[in-house]
């Protein structure tokens, strides 16, 4: 099958717990199918690209920049549509315009969301099976790191999107072909959010 596997960061070097677990996922694809890798790249990142090259049919990358003015316009755009402001965050208009592109030219038989932040635009991927890869429950954890905060902006800002991405995640769930989730608990807790049976399917680390 031809395969579009979307990143939020590029899984090579696997150097991170969420790299460590694309990377192998990756791994695995490539062995049995086509797959042309889009993704988010930071900085020069170049020797990343040519070895990731040697592994899929394409990759292809744009660059992810982020700081305080774009966050808080980021934090704007979501009071003002109600999205959760991680997910307006991490909406680019390049990636959207890579992804439609790369859709026009070629048919994908599966769009690979690698984590939550990318599922916005695999579902921009017409006629493809959807994936969700979700790691872990976004939702769930946002809460518990907020239930440890004291009050101030910061705890604020954690409860407002994690109550906003509950429902955003449960619509994921609920509208992609398949999830897939890290453990029992991640599972529950993405069922807990979708509110109705969903094909979440349990891939141990």
């Amino acid at each position: 099958m031809n395969v579009m596997l979307l990143t939020q960061v590029l899984p090579y070097p696997p150097d991170s717990g969420p790299k460590v677990k694309t990377w192998n996922v990756l791994k695995y694809l490539v062995r049995h199918h086509e797959v042309t890798l889009v993704s988010f790249a930071r900085g020069e990142q170049a020797a990343e690209v040519r070895h990731l090259e040697a592994y899929c049919r394409a990759v292809h990358t744009v660059p992810m920049e982020r700081g305080a003015i774009r966050d808080g316009l980021a934090l704007v755009r979501s009071l003002l549509t109600g999205q959760p402001w991680m997910m307006v965050r991490d909406d680019r208009g390049a990636m959207r315009d890579l992804v439609d592109r790369l859709a026009a030219i070629e048919h994908f038989d599966v769009a690979h969301a690698d984590q939550l932040n990318m599922g916005q635009y695999a579902a921009r991927v017409p006629d493809a099976f959807k994936v969700l890869d979700a790691h872990n429950a976004l939702w769930l954890l946002y809460k518990r790191l907020w239930d440890t905060l004291p009050p101030g902006p910061r705890k604020w800002l954690l409860g407002r999107d994690w109550r906003l991405l509950k429902p955003y995640e449960g619509r994921l769930v609920r509208e992609f072909d398949a999830a897939l989730a890290v453990s029992q608990e991640d599972k529950a807790a993405l069922q807990e959010a979708a509110g109705q049976p969903a094909d979440i399917v349990v891939i141990p680390i």
